[in-house]
């Protein structure tokens, strides 16, 4: 396939998509009215903070009544929508807070465009070769699926992708303190943020680690003000209690190792045997990012170091659901960049790494899976290939500029 049939076709598979998942949203539009979507979370604890309730903030009964206020038409819910962010997070939502509940979800989900647009703004500021543009950019976003169910529940995730495509440009260009700062305003969602920390670590990267720590007491010090000292301390129970009890059922919709881990051995072997496993998978995978995660990685090398590093990081996070994977945005341009920079790349090594970025755009299949099967699990095992087709890719590549070397006399 020449690239300008290439062009055409991925042009209309992703206004196909786009279409469809416009389609989605047009028909959500009455149980997004009543409240059913995420945004009610943080519409309901800005809310709170706001009124000056911050210290009932993980108060259920608390958040119940004020959800009821604004979400009384949801016949599904006859308990609260857990809010288990941190505190400091409400501060982003206390202006949107002040508007009527659909009001502020139409703003938000407005801003939600913009960032994605800040999130290929970023991309592109790290890039050695440019894309064909912006807008060219945003049109695919907006045709993977994730992104469509991010934008439907009017969650979080997209803001906490641009702080990641930040601390991506700040690492490329050695600012090593910059880029922990990026990280730690993403502690919102420490369940992802913390195993790309971990490998830094591993890396002794010690700047890093530094800003991040710097942000992360910053954030605790506002997260005080909202609760006081009481309320944080009791916040990490309030956490594994609301996981515990109400998060255990959708175990099988994550797309992570735990998901598939859990669906395929739960009931054959012990609970405690099975985290054992999970947990030590989890933590060869940390190791294996990190062990590729080389000093010195430069240009389109580094782009996959650290693409394979996020990868892992959907893999090992401890919860994540179908919007989550709004964070792949970030290794799919890089990795496609990189074959797109590298023609010396033969055709197995490619379809190794663009294959799973097709299948991952295979937007009515995630659908299935989600809504027919409950079992997004099983893209676990997609991106378990992927990060290996990665790791791989890093060390020819590193055999590929050896070989170029002018050999010493």
């Amino acid at each position: 396939m020449n690239q300008v049939r290439l062009h055409r076709f991925v042009v209309i598979y992703a206004a196909a998509l786009i279409l469809l998942h416009g389609i989605i949203l047009w028909n959500a539009r009455h149980l997004i009215r009543k409240g059913y979507p995420d945004f009610t979370i943080f519409y309901s604890a800005a809310r709170l903070v706001r009124e000056g309730f911050g210290h009932s903030l993980y108060d259920l009964q608390v958040q119940y009544r004020v959800q009821r206020e604004f979400a009384s038409g949801v016949s599904i819910r006859q308990g609260a929508l857990p809010y288990n962010h941190p505190p400091f997070e409400t501060i982003l939502f206390m202006p949107l807070s002040s508007l009527p509940y659909l009001g502020a979800y139409l703003v938000w989900d407005t801003l939600n465009l913009v960032l994605l647009a800040g999130v290929l703004w970023c991309v592109q500021s790290g890039l050695e070769k440019k894309w064909p543009g912006l807008w060219w950019g945003l049109f695919l976003c907006l045709a993977f699926f994730p992104v469509c169910v991010a934008l439907l529940q009017g969650q979080d995730i997209i803001l906490f992708v641009l702080w990641f495509a930040a601390a991506y440009v700040s690492l490329k260009r050695g600012n090593d303190l910059a880029a922990g700062c990026w990280l730690g305003l993403g502690l919102f969602r420490f369940q992802l943020v913390l195993p790309f920390v971990a490998m830094l670590g591993l890396r002794k990267r010690w700047r890093a680690l530094a800003g991040f720590f710097a942000m992360a007491g910053v954030l605790g010090l506002v997260s005080v003000a909202i609760v006081g000292w009481h309320g944080l301390w009791d916040y990490p129970h309030y956490v594994w209690f609301v996981e515990g009890t109400m998060a255990h059922e959708a175990i099988s919709d994550m797309p992570n190792l735990r998901g598939f881990l859990a669906a395929l051995l739960t009931g054959r072997i012990p609970r405690l045997v099975l985290d054992g496993i999970t947990v030590v998978l989890s933590l060869g995978l940390v190791i294996f990012g990190a062990s590729h995660y080389k000093p010195g990685l430069k240009g389109e090398r580094f782009d996959l170091a650290f693409s394979l590093c996020v990868v892992i990081v959907v893999l090992v996070s401890y919860h994540s659901f179908a919007y989550d994977l709004c964070l792949l945005l970030l290794p799919v341009a890089l990795v496609t960049n990189y074959v797109r920079s590298r023609g010396t790349i033969d055709l197995p090594r490619q379809i190794l790494l663009i294959g799973p970025i097709f299948v991952l755009f295979l937007g009515p299949l995630h659908m299935v899976l989600l809504i027919h099967y409950g079992q997004l699990n099983v893209l676990a095992i997609l991106l378990v290939l992927w990060a290996w087709a990665i790791g791989r890719e890093l060390a020819l590549s590193s055999l590929d500029e050896e070989a170029l070397l002018p050999s010493s006399p």
